[in-house]
């Protein structure tokens, strides 16, 4: 659980939101909080009046994808499939928002030509 820092903050500019994943002493691996945040992050810009939105993250990568240690301690079906329906509503609430999305990527990444 992130006790120093929310791991994902939200800022606005008029009719501009950024949202910025912030764990970056893991290279802003996803865990069960990350999502939560995230999901609700989302659900305010798009409450709100916001034409568009960044997606960043904070310090070396945008995100380093889904937190090992989180799924190596994670053993039960249950919270498997609660972090899979937050995926899910992660992926669905970005699909239908309003605002349109850009997602400023940096650090390593994995592409496929």
């Amino acid at each position: 659980m992130e006790n120093t820092m929310e791991a994902v903050q939200l800022e606005t500019k008029g009719k501009t939101a950024i949202i910025t994943l912030n764990r970056p002493d893991s290279l802003n691996s996803i865990n069960d909080v990350m999502m939560k945040q995230l999901v609700e992050a989302l659900d305010k810009v798009d409450e709100g009046d916001y034409n568009l939105l960044f997606l960043k993250g904070n310090g070396k990568a945008f995100s380093s994808g889904g937190d090992i240690k989180l799924m190596l301690q994670n053993d039960s079906p249950e919270g498997f499939q609660t972090f899979m329906k937050m995926i899910g509503d992660m992926v669905v609430k970005l699909y239908d928002m309003k605002a349109i999305t850009i997602s400023v990527i940096h650090g390593a990444r994995l592409q496929q030509d």
